[in-house]
């Protein structure tokens, strides 16, 4: 099923000024700091998150509730790398970890803005990671051992990041780059699904569990974001 549609604080800077001849009473004048957009954005999906992991609470498990949370959470990074490319004027993206020695290996996620004049990737933010247990699926079909013995991943995978990584302050990243106005190149899906964390030795640093339990998003060229609930929404 496919839907389409189109914690930071703030301080106030206090400051008293000196009591004039007249002996009058100091004022306090306030200049607070205002929330960035990404801020916005991400507290936006944070609470439409939260919302919607109330209301799924009752209809399953914790690993539906967690996938609708990474869902939201996906969906505000989008539309803030593609609001920071029109503000910018420069080329915006999400970036995913994509190095396997990294805890972050296809978990955590930020916004990053091309540097002026290079083109190297400079983080809007902080990285941020998604809830425990959900991962994003890599650019090229999960085999060997990133799958569970019989589980058939054919025609899924994250199609909208790209297929060569990219360095993110020095971080091997796969990214979806946003143009000044809004658009992507091919555009594609990004995949959000379950896996499990596995000991040394084995081969791969996640194992991805059920590719019937997946959840995403569909990019168009145009940067159009679509919800996708369920593996039958996915081309």
């Amino acid at each position: 099923m496919k839907t389409s549609f189109g914690v930071i604080a703030a301080d106030d800077d206090r400051r008293i000024r000196n009591p004039g001849p007249g002996g009058h009473r100091p004022s306090l004048h306030f200049r607070p700091r205002g929330f960035t957009l990404i801020e916005l954005l991400l507290v936006l999906g944070i609470v439409t998150a939260l919302a919607a992991g109330i209301g799924m609470a009752f209809q399953g498990g914790d690993r539906s509730v967690a996938l609708r949370s990474a869902q939201g959470t996906l969906v505000s990074l989008l539309t803030a790398a593609r609001g920071q490319a029109a503000l910018t004027g420069r080329n915006a993206a999400i970036a995913v970890q994509s190095d396997p020695r990294l805890p972050g290996y296809l978990q955590c996620v930020t916004v990053a803005v091309r540097d002026v004049g290079d083109s190297a990737w400079i983080p809007a933010d902080d990285w941020l990671q998604f809830p425990t247990g959900v991962y994003v699926l890599p650019s090229t079909e999960p085999s060997g051992p990133l799958t569970a013995p019989g589980a058939d991943w054919t025609g899924l995978r994250s199609s909208a990041l790209s297929a060569a990584t990219e360095t993110v302050n020095s971080v091997t990243s796969l990214v979806l780059s946003f143009t000044p106005r809004g658009t992507v190149s091919g555009g594609g899906n990004i995949v959000l699904t379950t896996a499990e964390r596995l000991p040394p030795g084995a081969g791969a640093p996640i194992r991805f569990l059920q590719p019937d339990a997946v959840r995403g998003v569909s990019v168009s060229s145009y940067g159009i974001v679509t919800l996708i609930d369920d593996r039958a929404g996915f081309p």
